[in-house]
């Protein structure tokens, strides 16, 4: 036997017998599991060596049927190989064989799908996404326009207005109603006018802002009147007690969050032309009580706004109490509180010194918290309740009114409004 022949034999031999029969074949079993001397390692460095631990091996065998390892590269033996060992790494482990899957996963069949149908599935998926756009677009719309038909200016609301020297009021929204009822055509016609005024027409009260006496209106010529003398539909009474609710002073918004916001042009004619109440160069409408702010009418400031003198909040201050200082190079009267720049009020009082021209130097006391100002900034505002007996006794007895400290100090001053 020639050399090349012996070297063919050992490379066989080493390799194990191929039957040309895998272990994935059909029939095998194992009767062929054993021909040609059974199983062989693959990959490594014992690749094509007996199933079994060499003398010397230290890693644990990775076998296959001759016929499986003679279709397989060298780079797949070894990658095997690799796995088991990774899976099953301890070569002296015993009991039951463990197998290593070496085989690709297969993808489900329902999710193998062409790059056509996955186009078809996003151009619907994003057809559907803008259709549900689109019907939300309009739906807005429709609302939109059904809240713009509620107070749209058509041809019944230029005719009832134009028939009405009042604008607007009760009567006038009643036959506004009415008009859009039986259409602009058919409301008040020439042989039905008497009719239709008399009809819609509700008697109701007016007051004149400057004496506070109410009229009730009963038919429209009345109120045709009394709204050229000046009356108005909302009761003085209502307007002071706001403002001495707010503590004297107010900006419009608590007027109009009490009174209703369809009423501003009565708060504005009322405000205007009562007698006890002015508007603060500042904005703030001031109550007039005797006892805290006087009005003058006569007196205005440069732009118009009248002047407001303040006097004690608590009790008459005597004469003797009221003396001229200076104050940032103005003269100013001590103990005399006003309407605040920083906070509601301010009072100057008697700083203990004086300047080089032997005057009194005032100190400046800011006192009370929030008002119209600190509405407007969206800072948190308080009422001085007095009228409540409840709320006077508990403020009191926060701030140790009994001891309320010198003037200097704004507690002194706060305690005295309260």
């Amino acid at each position: 036997m020639s050399e090349i022949e012996e070297k063919k034999k050992r490379k066989s031999k080493r390799g194990g017998t191929k039957d040309g029969k895998g272990s994935k074949s059909k029939g095998y079993s194992l009767r062929d599991w054993f021909k040609g001397g059974g199983w062989v390692q693959v990959g490594g460095k014992y690749d094509g060596k007996p199933c079994a631990k060499q003398p010397g091996q230290k890693t644990k065998p990775y076998c296959r049927d001759p016929d499986d390892r003679a279709k397989m590269s060298k780079k797949e033996k070894d990658k095997r190989a690799r796995k088991k060992r990774k899976e099953d790494p301890n070569p002296n482990r015993r009991g039951k064989a463990k197998n290593v899957s070496q085989g690709k996963k297969k993808r489900s069949e329902g999710m193998e799908i062409s790059h056509q149908q996955i186009k078809t599935m996003i151009a619907e998926e994003l057809q559907a996404v803008l259709d549900e756009r689109r019907k939300k677009r309009v739906r807005r719309k429709r609302r939109k326009k059904r809240t713009r038909s509620k107070g749209k200016r058509d041809a019944c609301y230029h005719k009832v207005k134009a028939r009405y020297k009042v604008w607007p009021s009760a009567y006038a929204s009643g036959a506004l109603s009415k008009c859009r009822k039986v259409g602009a055509a058919n409301w008040g016609n020439k042989s039905k006018k008497n009719e239709s005024l008399q009809e819609d027409y509700e008697p109701h009260d007016m007051y004149d802002p400057e004496t506070g006496k109410k009229v009730k209106t009963k038919v429209e010529k009345d109120h045709v009147d009394l709204a050229k003398k000046g009356y108005v539909h909302v009761d003085p009474k209502d307007i002071e007690k706001v403002l001495d609710d707010e503590g004297g002073a107010s900006g419009m918004d608590p007027f109009l969050d009490e009174l209703g916001k369809d009423m501003e042009d009565d708060i504005l004619k009322a405000l205007e032309k009562m007698p006890n109440v002015g508007k603060h160069k500042e904005g703030d409408y001031i109550l007039d009580d005797d006892a805290e702010i006087r009005i003058m009418k006569e007196a205005t400031y440069e732009d118009g706004s009248p002047v407001e003198e303040s006097f004690g909040f608590y009790e008459a201050l005597n004469e003797e109490d009221i003396i001229e200082a200076v104050y940032a190079g103005k003269t100013v009267k001590l103990n005399k509180p006003m309407r605040g720049d920083v906070k509601k009020f301010k009072v100057y009082v008697n700083s203990g010194k004086k300047d080089s021209k032997g005057r009194i130097k005032a100190k400046k006391v800011n006192f009370g918290h929030g008002g119209s100002s600190a509405r407007r900034k969206g800072q948190k505002t308080m009422r001085i309740r007095r009228s409540n007996p409840k709320a006077r006794r508990n403020f009191r007895k926060r701030h140790n009114c009994a001891n309320p400290g010198p003037k200097t100090k704004a507690r002194y001053w706060s305690c005295k409004k309260w």
